[in-house]
């Protein structure tokens, strides 16, 4: 049995791992993406409103308390199977070209978060 807690919006784990916290993350932003079809399915609005509004709303939500995350490779397989999911939706392109060069890096977003966080808190 894992002890866990829930504070200011993130799973934390007595183990120290993020994976379930990852995980509930991942669920959050899918509710919020498929509320959105609508939107990612229009003939009318353009891919790159389509993709600002994917960065601005879902991906805002996905890496809320990114910087408490382990980023193991596994955890990167992971967010970057769900961006391309994600993308493919948006784009209309494959899983595989999403995958292999997507439109939007999830990956290399958090990199970039978590670098922006560590300059602030090393000041």
């Amino acid at each position: 049995m894992c002890v866990e807690f829930k504070y200011l919006g993130h799973l934390f784990q007595a183990d120290g791992c993020s994976e379930q916290a990852v995980t509930v993350r991942l669920a959050i932003a899918k509710m919020a993406f498929c509320k959105l079809f609508a939107v990612w399915d229009s003939k009318e609005s353009q891919a790159d409103l389509k993709l600002k509004l994917y960065v601005s709303g879902i991906v805002s939500i996905l890496s809320y308390g990114v910087e408490a995350w382990d980023m193991t490779e596994r955890l990167q397989t992971k967010l970057r199977g769900w961006n391309s999911r994600c993308l493919h939706v948006i784009t209309g392109r494959t899983y595989r070209e999403e995958a292999v060069s997507p439109t939007f890096d999830l990956v290399a977003s958090v990199f970039s978060r978590r670098q922006k966080w560590l300059g602030h808190v090393l000041r």
